[in-house]
């Protein structure tokens, strides 16, 4: 039972029961026999307690304050009790306040060890708003060297113009209602480096003897800085959300299990699934999207994206026009006090990717069926030809087995055709960054070239599959060769002198270009010339191996394309449509499959290839929807 013994000093305490302040006052009036302290919880009686003469002290949480009920605040201002608001758990504050009661019973004292151990800005000002005790809180706020330079100045002085007002009809509440100013009302303050918000709590006393405030300053600055920060966050999320164009949904996984509760989800959401935010939100999202077949698979999902794993798979979802694939990204992006996590579950229709994936798999299939086919069926029966043929030559002698074998020969190089051809229209699936320059001269040493020459554009890079680029430029380099004059031997190249000025040379080749010379001995080179019908004399070919500018494209930097041209005869402008054509040859004994399959491997790639004429009238072939990494 509380002792209202004259000789015990009393304290009134009202704050939650287990607050450490309430803690360390039962510790202090245990140990000290001359303090007496009472604890509330609540705001009954204790206006009665205030008015009490037998009252020496009244401190109270901030909280306890604000949740106290059946207490009118205003009484604070009636009596003359000395008070002091704390923050939740100051123990130490607390005590200090008693220790002086008990020391001095001085209620001067008493306001200004509050306003020295307060570990916020704090200071007692007079009814004309003169500061008359301040801590070092305050002086570090207004940017001060110390407590004292702001005594004696207008605590009106560091508020900002637009809030001298407001600040003015408060100091009136104080002092002529001697009303408790507890409730959060913000304020601009003009102090040495710039604007501080803050609030300020204040409390009328009596110090010196004279009416007088004490005032607590809560600074706001970098809570009001970090609240801009989120809610411009907020905003660029809410944003971003509203604007992405595949559907998006907000969840919160809570549970043991993880489970997906929507919060929210954007436009594009209920287009495709047909349900609105509205409809969706706190229930589960797997209730509305995931096929029964797939609810073992959906509650692992939510399992991984609870443990903060970011998650990205193909899934199957129910939409408004039916089952459809979606690459599903979930994206963890917060975690609360209670473990519960966010995160954004982001859906892509993939549906028509896979099923052309399907169709090139099929198709792939068949050509691979078809060349295996062609490979045995066509090549045995061949094999069994050569076998008699050089039975035949071992037993008789007949002019007509090299027509014979020449026929073979070329049956063999037909299939060899064929099988590329089957091959090369496989779509390319995988692509790697190919150097144009190396893939080409890979290209030009395999191909019988005569005196024939080869510039490229050097340190260029694209997108391919680096083997179906080389054989691409093995047709091309070929047709080039096979098809435009080529000098016969090194005497014509004398003949025609060594520095003629129409002759192709290092000296000649752009400075970014590299160059390739013949692959071929001077009697292959001959051959050649015979063989096409060339005439003697005749300068040798210049291919060049080149990268479309975007102009030439009318497209952006990464996808652009390269030409692959040649000095020679050129291609008739009448026959440009038909050279793509399989079996499609102006050369007696051509099998016609070379351009056609120059055409497959761009379209395999995802190319366009169109013939036009070079700048020297030769033949241009342009291959554009290339990618540059």
């Amino acid at each position: 039972m509380t002792n209202l013994s004259p000789s015990k000093t009393r304290l009134l305490f009202l704050g939650d029961s287990t607050d450490p302040a309430a803690a360390a006052l039962r510790t202090l009036e245990t140990a000290v026999e001359e303090l007496d302290v009472t604890v509330v919880t609540d705001g009954v009686g204790v206006g009665e307690r205030l008015a009490s003469p037998h009252l020496d002290c009244f401190i109270c949480t901030r909280s306890g304050l604000e949740a106290a009920t059946g207490f009118d605040a205003a009484v604070v201002g009636e009596v003359d009790v000395p008070m002091a608001v704390v923050e939740d758990g100051q123990a130490e504050v607390a005590t200090a306040l008693a220790n002086v009661v008990l020391d001095h019973g001085r209620h001067d004292r008493v306001y200004e060890t509050m306003v020295e151990t307060s570990p916020m800005p704090a200071l007692i000002h007079s009814a004309d708003g003169t500061i008359l005790f301040a801590n070092e809180g305050l002086a570090d706020l207004v940017g001060a060297e110390s407590d004292a330079d702001v005594v004696g100045a207008a605590s009106t002085s560091y508020v900002h113009p637009a809030d001298r007002e407001k600040a003015r009809d408060r100091m009136g509440r104080l002092f002529d209602d001697r009303e408790l100013l507890n409730e959060r009302v913000e304020y601009r303050l003009e102090v040495a480096d710039g604007t501080r918000h803050v609030w300020i709590s204040a409390v009328p006393i009596t110090y010196d003897g004279e009416d007088a405030g004490l005032v607590i300053v809560n600074d706001m600055t970098e809570r009001e800085e970090r609240e801009r920060a989120l809610e411009q966050e907020r905003d660029r999320f809410t944003a971003l959300f509203d604007s992405v164009p595949n559907p998006v949904v907000h969840i919160e996984h809570g549970g043991a299990d993880g489970e997906a509760i929507v919060q929210n989800a954007n436009d594009a959401f209920e287009e495709v699934f047909g349900f609105s935010a509205g409809a969706l939100a706190g229930d589960s999202l797997n209730a509305y999207v995931v096929p029964d077949r797939a609810r073992h698979e959906a509650r692992a999902i939510d399992e991984r994206a609870a443990a903060l794993d970011s998650i990205e798979r193909e899934v199957r979802r129910v939409t408004d026009d039916g089952e459809r694939t979606f690459l599903l990204q979930s994206i963890p992006f917060r975690e609360d006090d209670s473990g519960a996590v966010e995160t954004l579950a982001i859906y892509t229709d993939i549906t028509d990717q896979k099923r052309r994936e399907e169709r090139l798999r099929r198709q792939n299939e068949r050509l691979e069926e078809f060349a295996s086919i062609v490979s045995h069926d066509l090549r045995n029966p061949l094999n069994v030809a050569n076998g008699y043929l050089e039975l035949l030559r071992n037993d008789y002698e007949d002019e007509r087995f090299d027509n014979l074998e020449e026929a073979l020969d070329r049956m063999d190089d037909l299939i060899e055709k064929v099988l590329a051809m089957a091959r090369q229209g496989q779509i390319v699936d995988e692509t790697e960054a190919v150097a144009v320059d190396s893939v080409a001269g890979r290209a030009w040493d395999t191909v019988a070239t005569g005196d024939a020459e080869l510039l490229v554009d050097a340190e260029w890079v694209i997108e391919a599959d680096a083997e179906r680029l080389v054989q691409l430029f093995e047709n091309l380099f070929r047709n080039s060769v096979e098809h435009s004059s080529t000098n016969p031997d090194s005497q014509a190249r004398q003949d025609a002198g060594s520095n003629s000025a129409s002759e192709p040379s290092v000296a000649d080749a752009p400075e970014d270009a590299v160059e390739y010379g013949s692959t071929s001995p001077p009697s292959q080179a001959q051959e050649d010339a015979i063989e096409h019908g060339r005439p003697s004399g005749d300068e040798p070919v210049t291919v060049s191996v080149g990268r479309l500018t975007s102009s030439e494209t009318d497209s952006a930097p990464e996808n652009r394309g390269f030409f692959v041209e040649d000095d020679g005869d050129g291609i008739p402008a009448g026959d440009r449509e038909q050279v793509f054509t399989s079996g499609y040859s102006t050369r007696d004994g051509g099998t016609g499959l070379g351009l056609n399959i120059v055409e497959q491997i761009a379209e395999a790639h995802g190319w366009e290839v169109r013939v036009t004429e070079s700048d020297d009238g030769g033949a241009r072939f342009e291959f554009t929807g290339v990618t540059e990494p």
